[in-house]
């Protein structure tokens, strides 16, 4: 169960009536996105280093959330519950993703493995691929993605008033916003695009995040650090596969990764008006006397 004291989060007391915890909370990620960019143009790095540089990062979204709540329940209410079930199924709809963009460009996918061979000589079967990414994205990726979810889908999403899709566009394009110093410094799938990258990442994270929020209304944020973990483990096949594609367009990043979501977010919002119509139109059964 939700702790209720979440419910004066929005005007918390100890920052004034002026000072609302969200605003808090965006600009102490502005401050660390600032640094983020000042560490990698002021120093020299190897691949490893800039790796390791953005594994802390993913977890200033966290760390901006305890500073703003400083109160235990009030981070457990951000947690919310651990369902089994949904974690399971949540890490299963990146596969989704990937049959999509597989389908829709079938005509120009290039097996991700021999790509892989072609440009780093490492020999490995697709299969193989998918799978180490679907255990990777269940287990480590998960705990390390956990460091995002806390801030996005955990206290964005209690914060935050309105409608799924509402909460999706406010935090896809805050989610999108804060991978600006990667971005325009070419480490995150737009290497060409860059500072135009931005944009079309939202466009992308924003039906990523409606996606998310389904599950997240349904458990905590377990179920959508799973997610983000598998779409980080798996999803690098698609860019490998469609590499001939300029970065603005290449998935997952790129708008045909977008299309691939709002594909998912059309089709989870059909089945749930499925549901409920089936459920209103229901009757019910009168005993006999």
């Amino acid at each position: 169960m939700e702790h209720s004291n979440f419910k004066e989060i929005p005007r918390y007391p100890r920052y004034g009536i002026q000072m609302r915890p969200l605003f808090l909370y965006l600009a102490l990620l502005a401050i660390f996105s600032v640094a983020m960019y000042a560490a990698l143009t002021s120093f020299k790095m190897s691949g490893a280093s800039i790796k390791i540089l953005s594994i802390i990062y993913m977890w200033t979204p966290t760390l901006a959330t305890v500073i703003v709540l400083r109160s235990g329940k009030a981070i457990l209410d951000v947690l919310g519950e651990f369902r089994l079930k949904w974690y399971l199924i949540a890490g299963l709809v990146p596969l989704i993703h990937l049959a999509l963009v597989r389908l829709i460009l079938s005509s120009q996918w290039i097996d991700p493995s021999l790509v892989l061979f072609l440009l780093k000589g490492i020999n490995v079967s697709t299969t193989k691929l998918l799978v180490e990414g679907l255990v990777a994205g269940y287990t480590v990726n998960a705990v390390v993605a956990l460091g995002e979810e806390i801030g996005w889908r955990g206290f964005m999403f209690k914060v935050l008033r309105g409608n799924r899709l509402t909460k999706s566009i406010v935090i896809g394009t805050v989610w999108a916003l804060w991978h600006w110093p990667l971005i325009v410094l070419g480490y995150l799938n737009f290497p060409q695009s860059k500072a135009l990258g931005i944009p079309i990442f939202a466009l992308t994270l924003i039906p990523m995040t409606y996606v998310m929020l389904f599950f997240r209304e349904r458990e905590g944020v377990y179920s959508t650090a799973v997610l983000h973990g598998v779409t980080n483990g798996v999803l690098g096949m698609e860019y490998l596969a469609l590499s001939q594609l300029p970065d603005w367009l290449r998935p997952p990043s790129g708008l045909w990764g977008a299309l691939a979501w709002i594909i998912i977010a059309t089709a989870i919002t059909a089945i749930e008006k499925m549901i409920s119509r089936s459920s209103s139109l229901a009757l019910p059964v009168r005993s006999e006397r």
